[in-house]
């Protein structure tokens, strides 16, 4: 019985010794777990704090193109007004709202003349076929709201080449930096 109960000691001992051996290894990677999880957290603290960084500057980014753009819409209003005034036609313009797929930035109408149009910071033959389609569905869509003569008006800081040939081509009258680049009134 002794030799049993001795066999027994032993194979509990080594379960034990080896039962040992895995919680050290448990404690030796719970240590490293616990550092790397340190790391990992100081690292996402510190992008967390980037991030906010990175958002307060898009968001001044955003309000200041929001105010260029507003900036734009305004100048784009007035030189407009004032090339109509030049030519003997007295017509308030501003942006205007159709529906929420539908937004211009220069709209003005009387009982002769309806001008609607948008005002870009850069111009190409694309953005000139986009106006005139835009503007084509929303004449079909609001006819009352279109008197007399129609004319499409693009305000642009800089017009590409081939934009201002593609406006002349479909009667777009094309202001580039204050200046007529094409003359469709």
């Amino acid at each position: 019985m002794r030799r049993e109960w001795l066999a027994l000691r032993r194979s509990v001992e080594d379960r034990l010794t080896r039962l040992e051996a895995v919680v050290e290894e448990l404690a030796k990677a719970t240590r490293e777990n616990t550092k790397a999880i340190e790391e990992l957290t100081k690292i996402v603290k510190e992008h967390g704090e980037r991030l906010g960084r990175i958002e307060r500057r898009l968001t001044g980014i955003e309000n200041m193109l929001n105010n260029l753009t507003i900036g734009l819409e305004d100048e784009a209003n007035h030189v407009v007004q004032h090339l109509l005034k030049q030519r003997g036609i007295e017509i308030r313009t501003r942006p205007t709202f159709f529906d929420r797929r539908y937004e211009f930035d220069i709209y003005g109408t009387s009982e002769q003349l309806t001008i609607i149009g948008d005002a870009k910071v850069k111009v190409g033959p694309k953005a000139v076929r986009r106006l005139v389609g835009r503007v084509d569905r929303v004449m079909k869509r609001w006819p009352d709201r279109f008197k007399g003569r129609v004319v499409v008006v693009l305000y642009c800081l800089r017009a590409l080449e081939k934009a201002v040939d593609i406006a002349s081509k479909y009667g777009v009258w094309l202001i580039e930096d204050m200046e007529e680049r094409t003359k469709p009134i």
